[in-house]
């Protein structure tokens, strides 16, 4: 016969399910400042992305500043490295171009924003950086399979980006810096930036078919999309690489 403890544990426990998942269902519209986040419980995560507007859209969240985020952060990581391992020095003019590529990385990130935005596509940049988003973008981010404590830099039309913008042409390594995302939980969908900037030379194009091939050889892998960026931001061209 059932103790009366052993009742309490039993009803503690059903309550505690039954309370969960209630915040559950309710946490994306109760904690959103958006209308499009009560939506989030609902999307086909398996469904490909497309824009929801013929006309631009403004964009939501918190744009990256490469002035907090750029050179002082990576100064401050260098720093901290060397201290660790005083011989891994490296030479002031490599430091120089890793803290410039660092911000070419989040002046490219900014740019991929807004053509997406431009291109009717509902576009929130460092979600994490809203704080009554936290609880609808976690939610996501455990649809998705990415990793609590990574921090993509976008929400498309609802699912995680991440944005990659290559410094190299070569097909092979591309595809696999974009599964390494994936395989570290970053995100299941990237977003390739070959858009030009000033203070970058010249990009070569990789051979986007030979990459596509490459990525479709491994269609097991949880890779689930990935877009290409070319041309200036007037006269952008938005395609969708894979699958």
């Amino acid at each position: 016969m059932m103790t009366k403890k052993a009742r309490i544990q039993i009803k503690n426990r059903i309550g505690f399910f039954l309370l969960s998942g209630f915040l559950v269902l309710l946490t994306p519209c109760s904690q959103a400042n958006y209308p499009s986040l009560c939506q989030l419980t609902f999307v086909d995560y398996e469904g490909l992305t497309e824009p929801s507007s013929s006309a631009p859209r403004a964009i939501l969240g918190v744009q990256t500043d490469f002035h907090k985020r750029g050179p002082y952060f990576l100064l401050y990581r260098l720093q901290r490295r060397l201290r660790r391992n005083p011989d891994d020095r490296k030479t002031v003019e490599e430091l120089e171009h890793i803290i410039h590529q660092q911000v070419d990385d989040i002046r490219l990130e900014n740019l991929s924003t807004i053509a997406f935005a431009n291109s009717g596509y509902k576009v929130i940049q460092n979600p994490t950086k809203i704080p009554k988003f936290l609880d609808g973008y976690s939610l996501i981010r455990r649809n998705e399979g990415v990793r609590q404590s990574r921090t993509p830099d976008l929400i498309i039309e609802n699912r995680i980006f991440d944005v990659y913008s290559p410094r190299q042409s070569d097909p092979d390594t591309i595809a696999k810096t974009i599964l390494v995302k994936w395989g570290k939980g970053q995100t299941r969908r990237v977003v390739i930036n070959l858009m030009p900037l000033d203070s970058l030379p010249p990009r070569s194009t990789p051979d986007l078919q030979a990459l596509k091939s490459l990525l479709l050889e491994q269609a097991d892998s949880g890779l689930k999309e990935v877009f290409t960026l070319q041309g200036d931001l007037d006269d952008v061209q938005i395609d969708r690489l894979y699958p």
